[in-house]
């Protein structure tokens, strides 16, 4: 397996901590940052500029924060009404995916929880540790969760069962994000001290280890699923797309 670790390029614009990235679907021409500094910006990697910036409040589908609950927008409304609300977090909801009709969250209560909207049921499984980050493999059948204990867990969504262990990495203090990539056959993730690590998915070893953000906080790491391509986003304002070498 041969990882991309070859720098394209370093995206700009930021004011603060960028604590969110992720590609476009399709073709992921396009990646989207969230930032500390209040404003979400569309960037296009190619040309190494910001296509849009919005400042202040954007609304979603759905949203997750730290009043505990999980809201729902109905986008054709037009209406600032959620169409629904969970609320059965005890503490901040730090991170959710959304697949089809089911919603995956991680809470700092130490427990990742499933709503399965077509069936208006919620499941919980119990980690144990504050949970940083959420992300479903691509089958369906497992979810990838991080931890504030230098941990990232490979979970049976099922029963609820750890099927593999991700460690080498620091995350202790700060919410930091890991994603799959290479059609999951990998698991990426910052580090407080500012490196990025990609570990074998099945296997849970570390296969490379890349310096990255001037040794700050490399907050999340998002992959673009159409090419072997991914970036990654800093407390130092800087996202940068990384490629084969």
């Amino acid at each position: 397996m041969i990882f991309p670790t070859r720098e394209l390029t370093k995206l700009t614009g930021h004011a603060g901590p960028v604590h969110c990235v992720t590609f476009s679907a399709g073709l992921g021409q396009y990646i989207l940052t969230g930032s500390s500094d209040r404003a979400v910006r569309l960037y296009n990697p190619l040309k190494a500029s910001a296509a849009v910036a919005e400042s202040g409040l954007v609304q979603t589908y759905a949203a997750h924060g730290f009043d505990a609950t999980v809201r729902l927008w109905d986008c054709k409304s037009q209406s600032a009404k959620p169409i629904q609300v969970f609320e059965e977090s005890k503490d901040s909801v730090s991170s959710l995916h959304v697949v089809g009709h089911e919603i995956v969250t991680g809470c700092v209560d130490g427990r990742m929880r499933l709503y399965d909207l077509r069936m208006g049921m919620v499941y919980a499984d119990l980690v144990g540790q504050p949970i940083t980050s959420v992300q479903q493999t691509h089958d369906g059948n497992a979810v990838l969760v991080s931890t504030l204990d230098s941990t990232i867990r490979l979970m049976d969504k099922g029963n609820g069962q750890m099927l593999q262990s991700y460690k080498g990495h620091t995350n202790q203090d700060y919410r930091i994000r890991s994603c799959l990539g290479l059609a999951d056959a990998v698991v990426v993730s910052g580090s407080e001290d500012g490196q990025i690590y990609a570990w074998d998915l099945l296997e849970g070893r570390v296969i490379e280890k890349l310096g990255a953000h001037d040794g700050k906080v490399a907050s999340a790491v998002a992959f673009n699923a159409a090419r072997k391509e991914w970036a990654s986003a800093g407390v130092d304002g800087v996202v940068s797309v990384w490629g084969m070498p």
